[in-house]
């Protein structure tokens, strides 16, 4: 896995961490790591590896759902704009 695509995840982390889930470092690990292990080839995949290592309440779920499409969208969009009632770091 290329940095870029680490880099990319701590991102989406962030994005979910202003937009109030409880995100810690080792979470964000196991985020990076369960890509290396499924790819990033299907789309659907890298969506429950993601799920799995990053959602814990049944109340995050819409909110990961909204960030996921907006973060990993196209290579060639512009930057990913923040999520309602996201907070400003």
């Amino acid at each position: 896995m290329t940095g870029g695509l680490a880099a990319s995840v701590v991102g989406f982390a962030r994005a979910l961490r202003g937009a109030g889930l409880s995100l810690g470092p080792g979470r964000v690990h196991d985020a990076v790591a369960a890509l290396v292990e499924v790819g990033v080839e299907r789309r659907d995949d890298a969506y429950w590896a993601l799920h799995a290592a990053l959602v814990s309440r049944p109340e995050e779920r819409p909110l990961f759902d909204e960030a996921f499409r907006r973060w990993w969208r196209a290579p060639d969009a512009v930057a990913p704009p923040a999520l309602p009632g996201a907070r400003l770091a």
